[in-house]
């Protein structure tokens, strides 16, 4: 007997609801960009090789709304894969026992084939958490826990979903707080509930409650690339159009 592999739609995890005449541009982001600088034709792995692999890892998702009049708006939300996992593997049921008649095992087996739809509130707020971007950000790099969203003028936004590490993060910036030391300013940790509200595009306010913490740099610019562990900031350096120098910038260092 051969064995056969398929693929069946387990679980559909609804998304916020929109008004009437807005559309939806929904995007997964991949860990194959890394580019603060203008985006590249070629698809470049943006973790660095010798990174330790997380037990776990955010996947990122760009949602573009915009209406017929040309109006936009972007945001982005984030979800751990283990989270997904666990929705996929709810609910696994194995047919068992004496069966029923044939016409009435192919219907029970057909209802278990049935995906079933999961509304949005039983899932999204409290295993998500939704970012207002700009209109047209820049290229992200995506690698773990942590996600890089470049500005076009400049600056980037690392955040951070390792729920380890922002724990860390939490007691070190309110001790340095505390005893009055500087170098935390650009640090913030984010574990209360945020609300996009509705209106023009969405009908109702998006609430989200995955916590992570968020690191900003201004005037970073060049190709980043990140692991687990850091981030290097590669940046070359010309002369009148004559390369001078390759320079490798640790941008943060976080353990």
């Amino acid at each position: 007997m051969h064995g056969t592999m398929g693929f069946r739609t387990r679980r559909i995890l609804e998304l916020p609801a929109v008004t009437r005449p807005t559309s939806v541009n929904l995007k997964k982001i991949d860990e194959t960009s890394s580019g603060t600088c203008h985006p590249s034709a070629l698809g470049r792995p943006s973790t660095l090789p010798s990174g330790s692999r997380p037990s776990d890892s955010v996947l990122a998702f760009y949602v573009g709304t915009f209406l017929w009049e040309g109006a936009t708006d972007v945001q982005m939300f984030y979800v751990l894969k283990s989270t997904l996992r666990n929705l996929a593997k709810r609910g696994t049921t194995r047919v068992r026992g004496n069966f029923p008649p044939f016409s009435s095992c192919m219907n029970y087996l057909a209802q278990c084939a049935a995906p079933h739809i999961l509304p949005w509130h039983q899932w999204g707020p409290k295993s998500t958490r939704w970012i207002h971007v700009e209109k047209v950000p820049k290229i992200c790099a995506l690698s773990g826990t942590r996600c890089v969203i470049s500005k076009r003028l400049g600056g980037v936004r690392m955040l951070d979903f390792n729920p380890e590490r922002l724990l860390w993060i939490k007691d070190w910036v309110e001790h340095k707080t505390k005893s009055g030391e500087t170098g935390v300013e650009d640090w913030s940790v984010v574990a209360s509930p945020t609300t996009i509200p509705a209106g023009e595009y969405f009908l109702c306010d998006i609430e989200s409650k995955l916590p992570y913490y968020e690191l900003r740099k201004a005037g970073v610019e060049g190709d980043l690339f990140i692991d687990d562990e850091l981030a290097v900031l590669i940046r070359v350096c010309s002369d009148h159009y004559n390369v001078a120098d390759i320079r490798l910038i640790f941008f943060v260092v976080v353990t």
